[in-house]
């Protein structure tokens, strides 16, 4: 992979074609037939490295890891699996998704209409499998609605997958790979939320979109004035002068937090959801009664029902009570609601930060603990009790010493439902309905305590297909390391050394691959730390026609002038 690399036929011998590490722990050899063998390394995990039935042309050895250039020329590394950590995580209609600190996504779970996104028509999957995503996009956020799954890009855009344009249940086009939702020239999106049959966002400026179904029966899902379905994005009729801050896509009726605090809901309306004082749907948004002085910071829509985080830690819902969705003590009968906020019954002191709600609503508190209330078939509350349903909060049983950052729920139907949460630790538990495996461990089971999701780690060969050219380390532009320092090196079209920079690791911490190819751009996978990301950032300021890397959540990249992103790293703070 470099001036130094071992290449193919170099000796007449396996033996005497070694190449060792500069840690002296391991050692890789090609034969003249192109078979590569590896032994040492780390706890001896070279030996275990299966590359399949590619022939090696070049191989380097690093102090934990190997990197190879196979005979089509494509670049493979083998690596310490990556501590990979959940972002966040949405629970849709039978399946669940979430987002990962390199940028990727995963989901898992009910796969009948390919809500999954992974490219596979059909079949389930009870583990994480990948999100297809277009090669250097990261994703931002993801929203799993009913039958459709919907996320956002690091340049803003929209990509859905599943069953879309769905405007008739389970009629539509079914999609196995994301596809670009069109939204109006110079708009970003910011949030999105997938619901039953629909889709909504809000745009850069505060304005808010929604596209899908415009309601069954006259339900104005879309909240435009009409029921219309949209196959495109169609804004949403606001108030004069105001901008949502937050929103939520339900079952048959959204709502949106407004930038002063209110509350405005539309849809269907004949359970008391829009929260207005009365049960008649809606094709505009309404205001949702509040309780004076107080404001909304957080906003979830469920199977007919909707609650709220004031600006004083609690929590208001309203609409159908059956089951006690509402959470105040009461388990109404079929068709009873309350069609104005009444409070959730918290104990004392504690302080709501997020909530999330499907046929039952699970909310997480400042401390770290979470509380589940409403429908509890399949264990969906997460309290190791049976099935029955609390009117009122559960706690939830945590792993011990864990603390909950966010949770989500979902289900595939009215009569099944699971629930999962994201820890502090960036670790994901899910309980539940586990019929189609969205409980993401491997099984069908359910489970009526929280049960980690199988692990997120890499596999330990990853391949870098997005590299047109194999890396000469000549005219090429760089010399890339698989030691624990790289090194990079741009030069003009004349052959002149323009900027060098040497990338200085730690153990464990290596510089898997780092190189300019023949189109100049600057490709880096590595895990480093926050020390040295900074030197790398200030360092590529001097690179000709770069602009400076910027911060974007957990990631450092640089773009080029036309927004190419060219370079992604993950910051570990």
């Amino acid at each position: 992979i470099n001036q130094n690399a071992l290449h193919k036929g170099d000796s007449s011998g396996v033996a005497q074609s070694i190449l060792q590490s500069k840690a002296d722990i391991g050692f890789c050899a090609i034969g003249t037939d192109g078979n590569l063998s590896c032994w040492g390394g780390p706890d001896g995990i070279f030996s275990t490295i299966d590359i399949g039935n590619r022939d090696v042309n070049q191989v380097k050895v690093g102090s934990s890891h190997i990197c190879i250039i196979d005979d089509s020329g494509e670049i493979w590394c083998s690596g310490v699996e990556l501590d990979l950590q959940v972002e966040m995580v949405s629970a849709g209609g039978g399946h669940t998704c979430a987002v990962l600190n390199d940028g990727s996504a995963k989901c898992w779970g009910l796969n009948d209409v390919y809500q999954l996104g992974n490219g596979n028509e059909g079949g389930n999957s009870n583990s994480p499998t990948s999100v297809v995503i277009p090669s250097g996009r990261l994703v931002l956020s993801i929203s799993a609605g009913q039958h459709h799954t919907c996320m956002i890009l690091d340049n803003r855009s929209v990509m859905c997958f599943g069953l879309l344009d769905e405007f008739e249940p389970y009629e539509g086009r079914m999609e196995s790979t994301p596809e670009y939702v069109a939204f109006p020239q110079d708009r970003y999106v910011m949030e999105i939320s997938s619901g039953l049959m629909h889709t909504c966002a809000i745009l850069d400026n505060g304005s808010m979109m929604c596209w899908g179904s415009g309601g069954m029966n006259g339900y104005g899902w879309l909240g435009n004035g009409n029921t219309q379905n949209r196959l495109l994005p169609t804004y949403v009729n606001l108030p004069i002068g105001r901008t949502v801050t937050s929103m939520a896509s339900g079952y048959e009726h959204s709502c949106a937090i407004l930038d002063n605090g209110s509350i405005m809901c539309w849809g269907r309306g004949g359970h008391g959801q829009l929260g207005n004082g009365n049960g008649a749907s809606q094709l505009l948004p309404v205001y949702v009664d509040l309780p004076n002085e107080r404001t909304a910071i957080n906003i979830t829509t469920g199977f007919r029902y909707s609650c709220a985080i004031l600006d004083n830690g609690s929590i208001m819902c309203w609409g159908n009570n059956e089951m006690g969705s509402l959470g105040n003590g009461q388990e109404a009968l079929s068709n009873a609601y309350n069609d104005l906020p009444v409070y959730v019954n918290l104990p004392e002191n504690q302080i709501a930060i997020g909530i999330d709600a499907f046929m039952h609503t699970c909310a997480v508190f400042n401390n770290g603990s979470a509380m589940c209330w409403g429908r509890g078939s399949q264990g969906r509350l997460g309290n190791n009790g049976n099935s029955q349903n609390h009117p009122l909060p559960s706690y939830v049983h945590l792993p011990e010493g864990s603390k909950v950052s966010s949770i989500t729920t979902g289900g595939d139907s009215i009569k099944r439902g699971h629930t999962c949460a994201t820890l502090t630790e960036g670790k994901t538990i899910c309980w539940g309905s586990g019929i189609s495996g969205s409980i993401g461990d491997g099984t069908n089971s359910d489970r009526r305590v929280p049960t980690p999701v199988l692990d997120f780690s890499k596999g330990k060969f990853l391949s870098y297909e997005s590299w047109d050219h194999p890396i000469t380390g000549e005219r090429s532009g760089s010399t890339p390391s698989t030691y624990d320092d790289g090194f990079i090196q741009y030069y003009d079209d004349s052959g002149t050394l323009l900027w060098s920079q040497l990338i200085v690791g730690n153990q464990n911490e290596t510089v898997s691959s780092v190189a300019i190819d023949s189109e100049d751009n600057v490709i880096l996978e590595t895990v480093f730390n926050i020390t040295v990301q900074i030197l790398l950032m200030v360092s590529l300021q001097n690179i000709p026609n770069r602009e400076p890397c910027y911060g974007l959540k957990k990631f450092l990249v640089v773009q080029n002038f036309g927004g190419e992103i060219l370079m992604h790293a993950t910051v570990s703070l």
